[in-house]
């Protein structure tokens, strides 16, 4: 993949006498050098791309966020060091004015900065992306927030305080999130590892994407799924919710270890999706009555009183599977009986009868919708 659209050009600007370093996305060897009735004066400085794609082109895999270290931490002394000696430029603290948002919004990528303890409180409909890299983003709070296409790449965003805002088309890449979420909408918002645990207070998430594989992530990632869950359960959004806990348990599946913890997990996953989904049973219920049907019919001389004799063999297949039925849902009428080893067979399927219909009772009372 060409990394040319990820460049990025430190351009020196002079107008009135003062000088400025500044970063664009995009450079024009033939700019307008007129500004009013003063000039402006522009000096190529260089180009370069951002460290975290410097590092995905060469394929180098980063944990500086695991290197992270504070002083004076959750205060607004806070400072951030990286490996003990590199202190990252601080830039939070502050509530940042209304209607100031936007001119912050004009950097596209800020990198290895602390930016803990920032204050966002207005309305922003500009569709420009802010990108936070391997940043802090601790002690983050939102007031009547509103703003789009906010992305945390490799950050951290520890003890989060998200009130009345609406958020949508964040990207968490690799970050840790905490802390909480009251009385906002969620939505269209995507999470690529890392861990993304808040606790939702009358918050509604809605399109929540949520990945984990290739991805680094912490061990526990299972709590992210498990937020949600809950966020989903507590406005009655069940069929979200199950969503998230058939990912959660997935997840689980995924580490499960020793080859019976394995089958087990297996089963629980393939026979009923952990009791989250019904339809599945149903499907189960059809393909062990066919599959059972279908070997009946292979042996009719294992019937009493040689009642599938003279019949061609789908008639056989039809009786069998009438059978099938009534030894399935253990309603037995009697009127077909097993012997010799049909009879191991017949016993079987009974008993897988009344397991699935009992665990398509509890999969019934377990989802409300």
């Amino acid at each position: 993949m060409t990394k040319k659209d990820n460049k990025l050009h430190l351009i020196k600007v002079t107008y009135k006498g003062k000088t400025k370093h500044k970063v664009w996305d995009n450079y024009n060897l033939i700019v307008d050098n007129e500004e009013g009735e003063e000039k402006v004066d522009y000096e190529y400085i260089n180009e370069f791309i951002s460290y975290s794609d410097w590092c995905e082109l060469n394929k180098i895999e980063n944990k500086i966020t695991d290197k992270f270290e504070r002083t004076e931490q959750n205060s607004i002394y806070e400072e951030v060091y990286l490996n003990s000696d590199l202190r990252l430029l601080k830039m939070g603290g502050i509530e940042v004015p209304v209607k100031g948002l936007g001119g912050l919004l004009r950097a596209k990528k800020i990198e290895f900065v602390n930016v803990s303890g920032i204050e966002l409180n207005d309305v922003i409909k500009s569709k420009t992306s802010l990108e936070f890299i391997y940043c802090t983003v601790d002690n983050l709070k939102c007031k009547q927030l509103k703003i789009n296409f906010l992305t945390f790449n490799n950050c951290s965003v520890r003890n989060v305080e998200i009130n009345n805002s609406e958020i949508s088309n964040w990207r968490f890449i690799n970050s840790i999130v905490t802390g909480k979420i009251n009385n906002s909408i969620f939505k269209n918002t995507r999470i690529w590892g890392g861990q993304f645990i808040p606790v939702f207070y009358n918050s509604e998430p809605d399109n929540i994407g949520v990945w984990h594989n290739s991805m680094k992530h912490s061990p526990d990632f299972d709590r992210t799924y498990r937020a949600f869950y809950k966020a989903n359960q507590d406005i009655g959004n069940y069929r979200e919710a199950s969503k998230f806990k058939i990912l959660e348990l997935d997840f689980k599946r995924a580490k499960a270890e020793g080859f019976f913890n394995k089958i087990r997990w297996g089963i629980d996953k393939y026979y009923w999706e952990y009791g989250e989904n019904p339809k599945r049973l149903i499907y189960v219920t059809i393909l062990f009555i066919f599959l059972f049907g279908f070997v009946y019919s292979f042996f009719p001389s294992y019937f009493s009183n040689c009642i599938f004799k003279g019949m061609s063999y789908f008639e056989i297949l039809g009786n069998t599977l009438y059978y099938s039925v009534v030894t399935f849902t253990t309603v037995g009428y009697g009127d077909i009986l097993p012997i010799g080893i049909m009879k191991f067979f017949a016993s079987l399927e009974a008993l897988l009868g009344a397991i699935t219909i009992g665990f398509l009772v509890v999969s019934l009372g377990k989802n409300k919708e």
